[in-house]
């Protein structure tokens, strides 16, 4: 009989430790988890950035937040001079779906592209394709 009662007190322990950590889950839904430049993938093609990565933590589950402003400076013939994109990065906890992003990287020889990927760390510069600064 004290065997029994005793099965039946870790049971319960158990069963009472799953649902504080399903109450936990939920009560962090929607709330925000920072995002690391090393969890960012740059691939490039003949040492050139093409093409960038981002990856959330696969726990808990995350979705990517990217705020996204795209600045045009023009010359002064009216051609455009300069694109600046600038990524301010984020995640936010899901349900159980992890999304990740990424984003193609523009050169050109006519116009100078700059990218500025703010993560919780460090902002990252890439213009025309070439990492400049890490701050």
């Amino acid at each position: 009989m004290k065997s029994k009662f005793i099965g039946l007190k870790i049971f319960l322990s158990v069963i009472l430790i799953v649902v504080c950590v399903i109450i936990i889950y939920v009560l962090n839904i929607g709330s925000t988890v920072d995002v690391k430049s090393s969890q960012a993938n740059f691939i490039e093609e003949d040492g050139v950035i093409t093409f960038v990565e981002l990856n959330v933590p696969a726990f808990p589950s995350c979705k990517l937040i990217i705020d996204k402003v795209i600045e045009t400076i023009n010359a002064d013939d009216g051609s455009k001079k300069q694109i600046i994109t600038t990524y301010r990065v984020q995640a936010e906890q899901t349900w159980f779906l992890t999304l990740n992003g990424s984003d193609e990287i523009v050169t050109s020889d006519s116009i100078e592209y700059i990218y500025n990927f703010e993560f919780a760390d460090k902002t990252i510069v890439i213009k025309n394709g070439i990492i400049q600064a890490s701050e």
